[in-house]
C-alpha cells in the first residue's frame, strides 16, 4: 500500500486548524465514492449574514449538491473559495498516511495554501465553530466545522 508524508514533516510547521467533517451520501447528493487522502477541494465559509433573521415564508437559498438542489437558511450565504486542503485524520488524531479512500465523517487537519490569505482573511474568520464546506466547484460535497485552532496564527508565511 503506498504511504505519504504528513505535511507538517514536509513543511516543518503545524497545520492551522483543525475541522469535524462529514461528506454527503449519494442520497443528499453527495460523492458516489469517498476522496483519498490527497483530496483537494475548495473551502468556502458558511456566513450568516449579519441582522437578517430567517423568517417562515423567506424563499431558502439553494446550494446545488451533484445535480440535486439543498435548502440553506435564508440567512447564510457561501463565501467565495478559498485554497485550504484537508489532511483527514483516523480515530486517534493522527495523520492517515495510506493512500486510500479517507472515512465518511472524521476529523481532518486543514492547511492554508496561500499564506498572504491566512493574514488577509483566514486569522479574521475562522475560530472555535466555524461553519464551512469542502466544494468541488460550484458543489458542496462535505460540511465541516472547526473544532481547534492549531499554526494560524503563529505559521511562517511561506508557502506550500
Amino acid at each position: 500500500m503506498d504511504t505519504r508524508k504528513s505535511y507538517e514533516e514536509v513543511l516543518g510547521y503545524p497545520p492551522d486548524f483543525r475541522v469535524r467533517y462529514r461528506f454527503y451520501s449519494p442520497d443528499e447528493g453527495g460523492r458516489r465514492v469517498l476522496p483519498w487522502q490527497g483530496y483537494r477541494p475548495d473551502f468556502a465559509y458558511e456566513m450568516p449574514v449579519k441582522n437578517v433573521p430567517a423568517k417562515q415564508g423567506d424563499t431558502p437559498a439553494i446550494l446545488e449538491r451533484n445535480g440535486k438542489y439543498n435548502d440553506i437558511p435564508p440567512n447564510v450565504i457561501l463565501s467565495e473559495l478559498y485554497m485550504i486542503h484537508p489532511e483527514f485524520e483516523d480515530e486517534q488524531g493522527a495523520v492517515i498516511l495510506q493512500i486510500e479512500p479517507v472515512p465518511s465523517t472524521g476529523t481532518a487537519s486543514m492547511w492554508i495554501v496561500i499564506p498572504e490569505r491566512r493574514r488577509q482573511v483566514h486569522i479574521h474568520q475562522i475560530q472555535i465553530g466555524t461553519r464551512a464546506y469542502m466544494m468541488e466547484g460550484a458543489r458542496a460535497v462535505a460540511e465541516m466545522e472547526v473544532i481547534e485552532i492549531v499554526g494560524l496564527h503563529s505559521n511562517p508565511t511561506g508557502t506550500m
